[in-house]
């Protein structure tokens, strides 16, 4: 936080320091004030772009939950939390099997005994499955089609496993 303290500084007040003391006029200081106004619109930008460069600093993927940065970026200010939850439920070997002739075959999951064996069509292999559902809740005020939406997608491309495929939902 120290560090920040380094870039604040007033544009104003260095401008009137390093204006000469001939030319200190109360127009020319409104001139020199006005044309400060861009560094100190810039100093804000710089002022946000350090504090999100922060937030992804201290929330890496090595370093924290999906979970826990949704948390503290969306339920800040309110008693609510986002669920992850797993959306396979078949787990087991696969196993390939080919029929005479053919150039595909099924994928039978190998599963316990009590469970029954199920034979996946080449068809229904390549559906897209969801890997994880993103609960988040009603009173944190995220519609779809919104920009808070869209930042919490973002947010889960980010941090998730290139390979897993997730699915949104509105928690009940």
């Amino acid at each position: 936080m120290w560090l920040m303290q380094v870039y604040n500084v007033d544009f104003k007040r260095l401008a009137l320091l390093l204006m000469p003391t001939a030319l200190r006029k109360p127009i020319l200081f409104a001139l020199l004030k006005s044309a400060c106004k861009v560094f100190g619109s810039l100093q804000g930008k710089l002022f946000s772009f350090q504090d999100t460069c922060n937030v992804r600093i201290k929330h890496t993927s090595q370093v924290c939950y999906l979970k826990g940065i949704l948390n503290d970026t969306f339920c800040k200010d309110v008693d609510a939390h986002f669920e992850i939850v797993d959306t396979q439920t078949l787990s087991g070997e696969w196993l390939m099997t080919y029929e005479e002739g053919e150039t595909y075959g099924d994928i039978i999951p190998l599963a316990d005994n009590e469970s029954p064996l199920i034979v996946y069509s080449e068809d229904s292999i390549n559906e897209v499955v969801e890997d994880f559902a993103v609960l988040y809740p009603a009173n944190i005020g995220i519609q779809t089609d919104t920009n808070e939406y869209r930042q919490m997608v973002a947010l889960v491309d980010q941090y998730r496993l290139a390979s897993k495929i997730p699915q949104y939902r509105l928690q009940e």
